[in-house]
């Protein structure tokens, strides 16, 4: 006879449906939090203000923590709710608040591992404070802060544009234009390919209604900056001189690309002419 699950005892039946019930998520929660709250849109009450600072505490200790594997929890922690669909502006708001003032000493931290983290957790605030705590580190003199300084500017404009954006239009002008200055003076050809590529993520803003100005903006500086250092380096043969050669070419190629931004409004024809 083949074997049946009501010929199993009562207790043992309990015992697994206890088991499941433990081991499933939470419905509609996100971490501890519960969906509600990260998606809320009015202003957060005293009781949602203090749990997300207690969601966020344990985060931050283990993101100081010189155990590499203890920073990747706090990175998957801290990256949760605000990578969920429908996130709302209160909660990054509230978010960044209950996060800068332990996250600020760390984005400055001796440890260049502690700092790296940090800085890319404040590019996942996608809130201008988020950007005053990279904005720093784009000068720091190890190219590898500047580099994880580049892609947490370029996480703070995909923010803009995916998100519920808890950044105006005015705030990602000044990121644009930072970055754009930084690209100026950048010395080390794989930083400035990091630099370009955010400036591409900020040229899709112009497809971003209120943000189409700033979008310009990173496609004029690709337009300016880009040619002069590919010439600079015309007759250099160095990895350094093929890598600034190949992030033209990347960009070029992403700016007729279907995949890319197609010939964006309101660019000057002398950019597409460079």
């Amino acid at each position: 006879m083949p074997f049946m699950p009501t010929t199993l005892p009562r207790t043992l039946l309990t015992l697994f449906a206890c088991v499941a019930f433990w081991t499933l998520p939470a419905a509609g929660q996100i971490g501890s939090l519960p969906q509600e709250l990260v998606r809320k849109t009015g202003v957060l009450t005293a009781a949602e203000t203090d749990a997300v600072a207690s969601y966020v505490a344990p985060l931050m200790a283990d993101l100081a923590s010189d155990d590499a594997a203890a920073r990747g929890r706090a990175r998957t922690g801290r990256i949760e709710p605000l990578n969920t669909s429908g996130v709302s502006v209160a909660f990054q708001q509230a978010y960044t608040e209950a996060v800068s003032p332990g996250l600020g000493p760390l984005t400055q931290s001796d440890s260049i591992p502690v700092r790296i983290a940090a800085v890319e957790a404040a590019g996942w605030l996608g809130t201008l404070e988020g950007w005053q705590l990279v904005q720093a580190n784009l000068d720091h003199p190890q190219p590898g802060v500047r580099m994880a300084a580049a892609v947490a500017v370029r996480t703070l404009l995909v923010a803009a544009s995916a998100r519920a954006p808890a950044i105006n239009a005015t705030g990602t002008g000044a990121i644009v234009r930072g970055v754009t200055q930084r690209l100026e003076v950048e010395p080390n050809a794989f930083v400035a390919d990091g630099l370009v590529r955010t400036l591409l993520q900020g040229g899709q803003l112009v497809g971003v209604s209120g943000y189409e100005a700033a979008g310009r903006s990173a496609w004029d500086a690709l337009g300016e900056h880009l040619p002069s250092r590919v010439f600079a380096t015309r007759s250099e043969t160095d990895h350094a001189a093929e890598q600034s050669r190949l992030t033209l070419l990347g960009t070029l190629e992403y700016f007729r690309s279907t995949n890319g931004l197609v010939r964006p409004t309101g660019v000057d024809d002398a950019i597409v002419r460079a």
